[in-house]
């Protein structure tokens, strides 16, 4: 082999050593900033878990004590006779933090700490940045404020909150939010807001069953309450015939079956605890709808 050569293999080997040496480095850069931004993301959740955590405790405490106040003063003469404890009635809650701006407070900024933990899954699947996220947040907890307020009003007025009108009448207060989101933040995320908008009871419904699931692996993430929002929306007939899923038209034994070819024993245990608990609430307010209607 002449001198040439040699040098030609050496210079050769050199350089796929010394490009060896790049890419090795950048495979581990790569590697690091996969790690670094999932432990960022596995931090924000915890420390949004925590927020919600610490604002829902605050909040429930002056909940009680807003309707407290509010029972004592139905019990007053002028007040609606009869009124006794137990949940809030549709628009109470919007007419007491109406009435009071701490809790109004406190209300926001859970809402806003349960965004996180709503939206988290697909956050990740659009590859939203930290600006992006905030203004969404930003919109979302502004327009659930407008609803509360529009629902208080509504109240004040004698309008009861489930009537179609008043939907209507804040038709275009929603248009122009969902609007918003697509313009301001990302069209993905804008028709993603739209669809998951349909399906609200049943997102409310599985953060309900992950609160009840056991602590650690067998609690839901973010991706996987967005699944299961999902499943229970496909079995409610109201949501599959276009319009919004509610709990009274779910077909829990369908929702049942699907979950259980993709949860844990362990989170299909919690659904099932949550839907028994559900489906018994709905007979008892049946039965004394209908015993009251008979007399």
């Amino acid at each position: 082999m002449t001198i040439a050569a040699m040098t030609l293999l050496l210079v050769l080997s050199l350089g796929f050593a010394g490009y060896a040496f790049r890419l090795a480095r950048q495979m581990d850069a790569t590697f690091n900033a996969l790690a670094l931004k999932a432990a960022q993301t596995d931090a924000a959740v915890k420390q949004a878990q925590g927020r919600l955590d610490a604002s829902r405790k605050d909040l429930a405490t002056l909940m009680a004590a807003a309707k407290t106040k509010s029972l004592a003063a139905a019990a007053q003469p002028k007040g609606p006779a009869g009124r006794r404890g137990g949940p809030l009635r549709p628009g109470e809650e919007a007419t007491l933090l109406a009435a009071n701006p701490k809790l109004r407070e406190l209300f926001l900024q859970q809402f806003r700490a349960n965004l996180q933990l709503r939206y988290q899954g697909l956050y990740q699947k659009l590859g939203l940045t930290p600006e992006q996220i905030d203004k969404f947040e930003t919109l979302a907890t502004e327009h659930a404020d407008d609803r509360q307020a529009a629902v208080a009003t509504a109240v004040a007025q004698g309008i009861d909150p489930s009537d179609p009108a008043l939907t209507a009448a804040r038709k275009p207060n929603i248009d122009q939010y969902y609007a918003a989101v697509g313009t301001e933040v990302s069209p993905e995320l804008g028709q993603q807001v739209v669809a998951l908008d349909r399906m609200q009871g049943m997102q409310q419904l599985t953060d309900t069953v992950s609160r009840m699931s056991a602590a650690g692996s067998d609690r839901l993430t973010g991706e996987q309450s967005l699944q299961l929002a999902q499943i229970l929306a496909n079995s409610s007939s109201s949501y599959t015939g276009g319009g919004q899923a509610n709990q009274q038209t779910l077909d829990w034994d369908a929702a049942y079956a699907s979950a259980a070819k993709v949860f844990a024993p362990e989170q299909i245990q919690g659904l099932k605890a949550q839907g028994e608990m559900m489906q018994i609430s709905q007979m008892v307010r049946q039965y004394y709808s209908t015993s009251n209607a008979g007399k």
